[in-house]
């Protein structure tokens, strides 16, 4: 919490919760203490429980056959969203999940000059909902994956 005192500026904050460190700090400026706040909450609330998430190093191929499993059985054309997904995830390199990134998919949908825009958002679609899939299904662990949430190409 940031509030004034006697023309100075007062920093009380809990990084971590309930039992974690405590930091009491005056500033000249608004802007410091802003500063320091963010600075603290970065520095000293990254090592705490709640945030220590382990990697998930299953391939996007792996989580395709998991999402098809679970899920894609189910659908009209389950199979040939699980070749559509195949076939992205070999033209991507069939990276780990936890070092994929958008700007993956950026290259691999301006690598693609063979398909339309069209269907290049479809495929776009389809990783994200396999992901939000297995999000909802529990078997996708917290990655350090941004959604796929690119805007479609015109």
């Amino acid at each position: 919490m940031i509030s004034k005192k006697n023309n100075r500026w007062f920093v009380d904050i809990t990084v971590g919760g309930r039992g974690g460190r405590r930091f009491k700090r005056l500033f000249k400026t608004q802007a410091e203490a802003k500063r320091f706040e963010a600075h603290a909450v970065n520095e000293y609330g990254k090592n705490k429980d709640w945030n220590n998430t382990k990697k998930d190093n299953r391939s996007l191929l792996d989580l395709a056959n998991i999402w098809y499993d679970f899920h894609g059985k189910g659908l009209k054309g389950g199979k040939n969203r699980l070749k559509v997904l195949r076939n992205i995830i070999k033209h991507l390199n069939n990276p780990s999940i936890s070092r994929f990134t958008k700007h993956d998919f950026l290259k691999y949908r301006n690598n693609r000059t063979d398909i339309t825009h069209n269907t290049i958002n479809h495929h776009q679609a389809y990783l994200s909902a396999m992901l939000n899939e297995l999000t909802r299904l529990n078997n996708w662990g917290q990655c350090a994956v941004p959604p796929l949430d690119w805007t479609p190409l015109q």
